[in-house]
């Protein structure tokens, strides 16, 4: 009974002690748990691809996690991702580019900012892979 009472009060302490830790934060979105993924789209030549889609896909289950539009300039930037590895996929209006192999690991609090090079001489018209 007394093994019981103490594990019961190491934990009591436990909990009590990550409470003061965190109320150093004034918000719990303050702590940094997920990373910045940014980067710019560019064809060969370096001109950047404005408003084209950009997914974020788990490398783990090919599950899209985050999409969004490029910017005029090409600039895309993904927040709050939680710490993984992630494949990049491409697409415009008019078909898609073939999918990224690279593979981008990002860890909690992390930034990463890349320039993506897609060629437009292979986009893909018609059915998007991955169902897109």
């Amino acid at each position: 009974m007394d093994e019981v009472r103490t594990k019961l009060f190491l934990f009591a302490v436990t909990v009590l002690l990550l409470l003061a830790a965190l109320t150093g934060c004034q918000k719990l979105k303050d702590l940094k748990i997920g990373g910045t993924f940014a980067g710019t789209i560019t064809d060969k030549n370096g001109t950047p691809q404005g408003f084209v889609k950009v997914e974020l896909v788990d490398v783990a289950t090919n599950k899209l996690v985050m999409a969004q539009n490029s910017q005029d300039s090409g600039r895309f930037m993904f927040q709050d991702v939680p710490a993984g590895k992630y494949h990049i996929r491409i697409s415009t209006l008019r078909g898609a580019y073939p999918d990224n192999p690279k593979v981008y690991v990002l860890g909690m609090g992390r930034t990463l900012d890349e320039t993506i090079v897609v060629d437009p001489a292979t986009l893909s018209t018609g059915a998007l892979p991955g169902g897109r």
